[in-house]
């Protein structure tokens, strides 16, 4: 919890140092799990490259298999930076892990509700794969969870898919 207090003082290099000792000490998987992700999260907010922070996030992943937002974060960054193979891969494996009913620690829910299903149609659209893109837009636009905020840019993500299938 100090880890989280520096990052929400805009210190997200100091959380480093807690969350490495935690991870020293820890050995509930869930709090191991959510201490690497944190790491891979702080040190990017901190300027760190991704290269050096995706380590972190695979850690995460490979000591709790069954949660997906380490994968979410990878997925996001590869959406962001047009790297969509990567996210394509990586969005799919997180898009076949469900939510993890019987964790209990800082589990995010809207990324299994629909941030993952949000970047990976537009990794669909950005490898020409428009009809998985398509799909997964209008599955997203009948999601009563999606933020209002978030709604039209969702339209719009759709509907540059139809165009593109309707130029076949």
């Amino acid at each position: 919890y100090l880890a989280q207090s520096y990052r929400d003082g805009g210190k997200p290099k100091k959380g480093v140092y807690p969350l490495l000792k935690c991870l020293e000490f820890s050995r509930w998987d869930e709090e191991i799990y959510v201490s690497h992700l944190r790491l891979g999260r702080y040190k990017l907010e901190g300027g760190d490259p991704f290269e050096k922070v995706v380590s972190h996030y695979l850690d995460a992943f490979e000591c709790r298999p069954i949660r997906a937002e380490s994968l979410y974060d990878m997925l996001n960054y590869y959406r962001a930076h047009n790297k969509f193979v990567l996210g394509v891969m990586t969005g799919e494996l997180a898009l076949k892990i469900p939510y993890p009913k019987h964790d209990r620690l800082f589990v995010e829910i809207a990324s299994y509700d629909w941030r993952i299903k949000d970047d990976l149609s537009i990794c669909y659209y950005g490898t020409g794969r428009f009809k998985e893109g398509y799909d997964l837009g209008v599955e997203l636009l009948s999601n009563p969870n999606i933020p209002p905020d978030h709604k039209a840019r969702i339209e719009r993500n759709t509907q540059y898919c139809k165009e593109k299938l309707d130029e076949k």
